[in-house]
């Protein structure tokens, strides 16, 4: 299948490559499509392109002749033509993204975790296209939780209590550090993972979602080796791993950071499981992003557990919700 897509792109007289590895071409093309929002969505940096949404495949970058900026994948299980976030300039855009349809028999083309800022831009240009009645359009989050920063450093007030309370017992004491995940440590990762989705992960149903953040997890070890502003760590209680966290700042908006992925043995089945230890992470880990300069943390999803819900709405206090779209067009 790559060499299909890299034929037909050879016949739409545009400039393409392949993106499956975080050279300094690629790091600046998916920089130069994502630095221009206001507001960062989850997904809009290259660590997470490169590092994780390649366990789906790779991804092709298209430059158009007037300029138009494509950042394409094809999935070949699902059958989809997967676009993140295209900077169409003019009409041919949307022609060279019909075509490939229609070249690739594809099913359906998506374009993924839209902000609503991309599509005030781009929706009326679409629908004018393509016809509204070949566009189905679904949240993809309805509130990517904000934090800010400098309100979850100080911890003041009575409304904090709970999270000051933690931080005292498990971070000032000393009884729970952290460590850089590396070559020596890696398996604590690692098994941190299992034993989470043995336990609390066991609402989600299949191995996909784990292989996935294992091959996360692999990659990202890899790009945080030399990057002051990426993290992967393991957090340890009387020398045993409780937690794993894998954040970083934004590449492109470097006021904001990220909480990739943080798993916290909190649940007492397990010798080394800790009792708040998930909350004294988060603690962490704002501490380390705000030394940076880092005000604003995008903690991705809230879920629709309940409990974890209630549990990031009281204690961490959102002070925004950035909503992001899926747009599926069928020809």
């Amino acid at each position: 299948m790559l060499d299909i897509i890299s034929q037909n792109l050879n016949k739409l007289n545009c400039t393409y490559w392949i993106i499956n590895d975080p050279s300094e071409k690629n790091i600046d093309f998916i920089n130069s499509i994502f630095e221009i929002e206001p507001f960062p969505i989850f997904e809009y940096n290259w660590y997470e392109i490169i590092g994780y949404q390649t366990y789906k495949g790779p991804f092709w970058a298209v430059i158009l002749e007037d300029n138009s900026q494509l950042l394409l994948q094809f999935r070949n299980k699902e059958n989809k033509l997967i676009l993140f976030l295209p900077l169409v300039k003019s009409i041919k855009g949307w022609e060279i993204i019909k075509k490939l349809h229609e070249i690739l028999s594809i099913s359906e083309i998506s374009i993924l975790n839209v902000s609503q800022h991309w599509k005030d831009i781009y929706e009326k240009n679409i629908t004018t296209y393509f016809g509204v009645n070949n566009i189905k359009e679904e949240f993809r989050a309805e509130e990517e939780a904000v934090y800010d920063l400098k309100a979850l450093n100080t911890l003041n007030g009575h409304k904090y209590g709970t999270l000051r309370n933690v931080k005292n017992r498990l971070l000032s004491s000393r009884l729970l550090t952290f460590k850089k995940v590396n070559l020596d440590n890696l398996k604590d990762a690692v098994n941190i993972l299992d034993k989470w989705y043995e336990t609390q992960g066991k609402k989600y149903k299949g191995p996909s979602r784990k292989e996935k953040e294992l091959f996360g997890l692999k990659n990202f070890l890899i790009y945080s080796k030399d990057n002051e502003n990426m993290f992967v760590e393991v957090g340890y209680f009387n020398n045993l791993p409780v937690c794993l966290l894998m954040y970083f700042v934004f590449p492109t908006h470097n006021k904001w950071g990220v909480n990739f992925v943080l798993k916290g043995l909190n649940n007492n089945v397990e010798n080394n499981s800790v009792n708040g230890v998930s909350d004294a992470a988060y603690i962490h880990m704002f501490e380390n992003l705000y030394s940076r300069g880092v005000e604003f943390l995008n903690d991705g999803e809230l879920g629709y557990e309940i409990g974890t819900r209630t549990h990031k709405i009281v204690k961490f206090r959102p002070i925004n919700y950035l909503q992001s779209f899926n747009i599926h067009i069928k020809l």
